[in-house]
């Protein structure tokens, strides 16, 4: 956790926004992987976030939101490959600890560091990486 503590980009989403644009990839994610895995390529930069398929799948899906970038590096990319399935089930859980519009928080540093997904500051889970 002592890692994860040293996050270094702060991103502001909103956590229906994220999870319906997760739910939408997700089935392309899973048909074009060649182990029908929905791994996605998190694409992080200043106010953007971008969930594309990883080069290896047979079916390209991208999704683009807005976010607020709250921390870090200004023009920094930071492209992470994550599990869908296990950023829609943390989603899940922490929608149940919050409150209605409440914005949720992604801190991460690196690609092989994990993400720290959080509603408050008793409520959050950690996201390891995948190799893409």
């Amino acid at each position: 956790a002592s890692t994860v503590a040293k996050n270094t980009e702060l991103f502001k989403v909103d956590p229906s926004e994220l999870t319906t644009a997760l739910k939408r990839a997700t089935p392309l994610l899973k048909e074009g992987s060649p182990n029908n895995t929905s791994v996605c390529v998190m694409s992080f930069k200043d106010n953007a976030l971008q969930l594309k398929s990883p080069g290896s799948n047979a079916i390209s899906c991208k999704e683009v939101m807005d976010i607020a970038k709250e921390a870090g590096e200004p023009e920094t990319i930071v492209d992470i490959g994550m599990n869908a399935d296990y950023l829609l089930e943390s989603l899940a859980s922490l929608g149940a600890c919050s409150e209605e519009g409440e914005a949720a928080q992604i801190a991460l540093r690196d690609t092989t560091t994990g993400i720290l997904i959080s509603v408050n500051k008793n409520n959050y889970d950690i996201i390891m990486p995948v190799r893409v």
